[in-house]
């Protein structure tokens, strides 16, 4: 091994800069640093490089920048990353795995066999609470798109080893567990499946499973499928099918059934479909399970053991899996690049785009994407040099899952990043969910059925908020714009507001035990002129704290008023009616985190079911609030009041 040369120069503060060029990169006598304690450490270097070591770690600077929070402890930011000279794009979710906010793996159309696009996936998921997400873990594109690795979905095992392509052999590839707690794990993994159950010649135990929901390419070992396979297979030529009740396979531990039938090879059709309730497991006709009678009872056990580090109690029971094809950060450490060839991964040296998700030292989860400009760019990074920017970001543990055209990152329902290959079909996903926002609450305590009279009004028929317009005029807060019309559509001004809070309030208070606003209070905003129509509902609202102005001085009388703005007013209102301040609640929706001054009412309400989104995790706070829909907030926190018993509905 050649010796790189030790060079001599002259630095700036007259003392001398000896500097080693080497694979490890330079080592310099700086101020401060003696010559004697310089050489010592120069000789240890020298040493060093007679030792073979990987290659040289290339010049990485990662910034985060345009941090944002997206719901909950669920941050999103931008990477800009400086390796080698070249600028590379990346994306960052960070987030606390809790009850509020959730890690789960979620297979491509619910099924262990096919394929969709990321924003196929993203449309599905979002409804049930995906509020942000990466594409999951590698796959066998043909001919099912099964996961190509462990792969675990609501604590329940669905695809176990990985395979090498075209030999099928096993591949100890490095998979992304997810523990009940939340906490991210990640290792080289060894699964294992056995069989065992009573036969007439007597019991039969450890008898190995060769595949789970995956078609072998050659094996006379036990195939299982269960209702994750999402399709008919064939029954190989001399093979039985034999059905068992449903055997719910978690990480570790022996579930059971009883056998429920059988159908051979010979007979028609000659394919099979996993029916509800059932687990199917197909057996050369030799075995003994083929003939086994029926009502055996078959037992499997499933043992997934970690080949790298960690007990195997860290996999013994997991939340979800996904197939992943890289440990790149382990304890802090980056292994060396080296390390992945061993799993199978011809592309582990390639500048790809790539995606990771670990776990950070203070137990935070992150997931990370790298873009490319095309597929096969090579303007990515390669899985060392990503394990070096998880590790930059923080990662005591990082995972490397499928990259290259895959790699998607989603937020909110859409697409963040710049997928190379956006049409690319995917078997997995991994998505962060929340709770939905709650339904808006009904009103029928403050607007019994059948006892709402007609209000009057010509222009509010098949508008969303009719049936509240009336119970609005019963309760005696409006009388319309004009007789015989409410105009549902408008715009409500801030002192229009003002007037429906205040006769609101005045009505509760005079018919039930809501505080009363002071009867009379003195104008404190200059653009709000004494005696005219809505001055005392404004200074009187002002002086017990309902509402604010916009300066000190100002109101803005003839300005819109925002559904964040209108949150705000109707929170407090209620909280005055009520004496005590409605209770704090969790943050429920996205696009109101710009606006401070009203997030927190938003979600006060929203969880009292007093207000509600339109649509996904959005509330439109900056849009202006209609009529009709005052009238359905107003008619809603009326609601809360009468089911607190504070007020009754009117006679």
């Amino acid at each position: 091994m050649a010796v790189r040369p030790v060079y001599f120069k002259r630095g700036p503060t007259n003392m001398l800069d000896l500097t080693m060029r080497g694979r490890h990169g330079a080592l310099a006598l700086t101020p401060g640093r003696s010559l004697r304690s310089t050489v010592a450490v120069l000789l240890l270097a020298f040493a060093a490089t007679l030792v073979p070591t990987g290659p040289a770690h290339a010049a990485l600077e990662v910034k985060t920048s345009n941090t944002q929070r997206v719901l909950g402890g669920l941050s999103h930011q931008r990477l800009d990353i400086t390796l080698d000279g070249r600028r590379i794009r990346g994306q960052a979710l960070r987030f606390r795995d809790a009850s509020d906010l959730r890690l789960q793996p979620r297979l491509a159309a619910g099924t262990a066999t096919g394929l969709q696009t990321m924003p196929q996936m993203i449309r599905s998921e979002y409804a049930k609470g995906a509020i942000a997400g990466v594409n999951g873990g590698y796959f066998i594109a043909r001919p099912n798109g099964n996961p190509n690795g462990l792969h675990v979905q609501d604590s329940r095992l669905v695809a176990t080893h990985a395979i090498g392509l075209p030999s099928g052999i096993r591949q100890p590839r490095a998979a992304l567990g997810i523990q009940q707690s939340g906490r991210i794990i990640g290792d080289k993994l060894n699964v294992v499946l056995h069989l065992d159950f009573e036969s007439t010649a007597g019991p039969v135990e450890n008898m190995p499973v060769a595949d789970l929901n995956r078609q072998p390419v050659t094996t006379t070992s036990p195939v299982i499928y269960d209702r994750h396979y999402g399709r008919a297979f064939p029954i190989p030529a001399q093979h039985t099918v034999v059905v068992v009740e449903e055997l719910p396979m978690g990480t570790s531990g022996r579930v059971q059934g009883a056998i429920l039938s059988r159908r051979a090879a010979g007979d028609q059709p000659s394919t099979h479909t996993v029916s509800a309730g059932t687990t199917s497991i197909v057996v050369a006709d030799g075995n003994p399970l083929a003939s086994a009678p029926y009502g055996t009872v078959v037992g499997v056990t499933s043992v997934v053991s970690p080949l790298t580090a960690g007990p195997a109690s860290d996999w013994a029971d997991l939340r979800g899996a996904i197939a992943g094809a890289g440990l790149i950060v382990k304890n802090g450490s980056v292994p060396s690049g080296a390390s992945h060839a061993d799993q199978g991964v011809n592309h582990a040296s390639s500048r790809r785009a790539r995606t990771a998700v670990g776990r950070l030292d203070d137990g935070r989860s992150i997931m990370v994407t790298i873009d490319e400009t095309s597929v096969g760019a090579g303007d990515g990074v390669t899985l060392h040099e990503l394990g070096r920017i998880m590790q930059a970001l923080g990662a005591v543990d990082a995972v490397a899952i499928d990259g290259g055209g895959s790699t998607t990152m989603a937020v909110n329902g859409s697409v963040s990043n710049r997928p190379s290959d956006p049409g690319r079909g995917h078997s997995s996903a991994l998505f962060v969910y929340a709770p939905l926002p709650p339904t808006s609450r009904t009103t029928a305590a403050a607007c019994p059925s059948g006892r709402v009279p007609n209000g009057g009004f010509d222009d509010i028929g098949g508008t969303t908020h009719a049936a509240s317009i009336e119970c609005l005029a019963w309760w005696g807060v409006t009388s319309g714009t004009e007789p015989g019309r409410f105009s549902p559509n408008g715009t409500v001004t801030r002192q229009q507001m003002a007037s429906f809070l205040a006769r609101f309030l005045d009505d509760i208070a005079d018919r039930g035990d809501g505080v009363a606003l002071p009867g009379s209070a003195n104008n404190p905003f200059t653009d709000v002129v004494t005696g005219t129509t809505h001055e005392r509902a404004i200074s009187r609202l002002a002086a017990a704290g309902v509402i604010g102005g916009t300066t000190a001085t100002t109101y803005n009388p003839n300005g819109s008023v925002t559904r964040g703005q209108t949150a705000s007013m109707l929170a407090r209102a209620l909280a005055y009616s009520r004496g005590a301040e409605i209770p704090a609640a969790r943050d429920t929706f996205i696009d109101d985190n710009h606006i401070a001054a009203h997030e927190a009412n938003i979600d006060r309400l929203a969880h009292q079911g007093v207000i509600g989104g339109t649509g996904g995790y959005n509330y439109t706070p900056d849009a202006p609030v209609t009529r009709g829909a005052m009238a359905s907030l107003l008619m809603r926190g009326a609601d809360l009041l009468v089911t607190e018993e504070r007020v009754s509905a009117p006679s």
